[in-house]
């Protein structure tokens, strides 16, 4: 049946074999490139090694503590206080290397957390400025950057902090605990 299709026809048959085999190559190419849950679990588990191993208090954790004292001028106490340089080199160079070898929605958390520290420094926005669509949650830092979010809670009487990221239609959102050692937490999927 094959055959006598394709010698009735030999150019439109031959056409439609090819469109079918450039659709099953790119369907497996886009297959292979997006990642997996576990593979995320593991570029997950690569930063909490990283963020083990610097400083118990990073500089997100001690900026939102003080924050927290006076919560009116999170601000203007970010820009006259010197927590920031060289205390947060370690997680922006960890951030800037999830941003080169990670997957796009690893690098989408990190553009936008490293953007949130650029920005809330007062420096311009980094050159990486791609349009990735967020969604955020969070307390009044977003009237200063639309990127970064934080939100504060108070579990039982333990003062708890985070910064939260939150992309949709990717993996339901990312997690950075700053409360002693930075944590990236995955949430279940809804």
């Amino acid at each position: 049946l094959v055959l006598r299709v394709f010698l009735e026809d030999p150019l439109k048959t031959t056409a439609r074999l090819l469109l079918l085999l450039l659709s099953l190559a790119a369907w497996h190419q886009a297959a292979a490139a997006a990642p997996t849950n576990e593979q995320m679990q593991v570029e997950v588990s690569n930063l909490q090694l990283a963020a083990a191993a610097r400083p118990r208090y990073s500089v997100i954790a001690r900026f939102l503590e003080r924050a927290i004292e006076n919560p009116d001028s999170n601000y203007t106490l970010l820009q006259n206080t010197t927590i920031l340089l060289p205390s947060n080199q370690a997680l922006i160079d960890t951030l800037l290397r999830a941003w080169d070898n990670g997957t796009e929605w690893l690098r989408t958390v990190s553009y936008n957390i490293i953007n949130g520290l650029y920005t809330l420094r007062g420096l311009r926005q980094l050159p990486r400025n791609a349009q990735i669509p967020t969604l955020l949650e969070g307390a009044n830092l977003t009237k200063f950057n639309p990127s970064f979010s934080v939100a504060l809670g108070q579990p039982g009487t333990k003062l708890y902090t985070w910064a939260v990221v939150k992309i949709p239609n990717l993996y339901n959102g990312v997690f950075l605990k700053a409360h002693g050692v930075d944590r990236w937490v995955v949430p279940p999927v809804a």
